[in-house]
């Protein structure tokens, strides 16, 4: 079993943490995670946008959060994402996880599966976030994974 099958798998448990998150940081730092992966490779078609934006509606652990609000929130952030200047706004809402460890990790494993809905991890997917694990003062053990 893959790391994201074992993400998707752990649905329940996450479900359960992000509850403990119901918070504007929370929801604008897991939003910018998914655009930002989902940008990793520098454009975000439209059917990766509907698939994303359909996975963040169904997913348990966001459903503390209102769907349409947050695909709304996604849509922005993939224009922010494929901008450089606006990417590092993005950045900043991820940085603001770092407060909270369990927090930051949560959001960051939600983020992975929802940018991740076509069951594809590529390497420039990795990198970016290894790049957030940076961002939150993370690691790859924290989140239980190896890039």
């Amino acid at each position: 079993m893959g790391f994201l099958d074992t993400l998707r798998n752990a649905g329940n448990d996450l479900a359960t943490k992000a509850k403990q998150f119901q918070n504007n940081t929370f929801k604008e730092g897991t939003i910018a995670i998914t655009a930002l992966i989902a940008a990793a490779d520098g454009t975000i078609a439209a059917q990766e946008k509907a698939a994303v934006v359909q996975a963040i509606g169904s997913l348990e652990a966001l459903k503390v959060f209102k769907a349409r609000e947050l695909g709304d929130l996604f849509n922005k952030y993939c224009d922010d994402a494929i901008n450089q200047f606006a990417r590092l706004d993005l950045l900043k809402k991820v940085q603001k996880l770092a407060s909270n460890r369990d927090s930051a990790i949560t959001a960051i494993k939600i983020g992975i599966i929802i940018a991740n809905s076509d069951g594809n991890f590529s390497k420039e997917e990795k990198a970016v976030v290894r790049e957030l694990l940076t961002a939150t003062g993370l690691t790859e053990s924290d989140l239980g994974i190896q890039l």
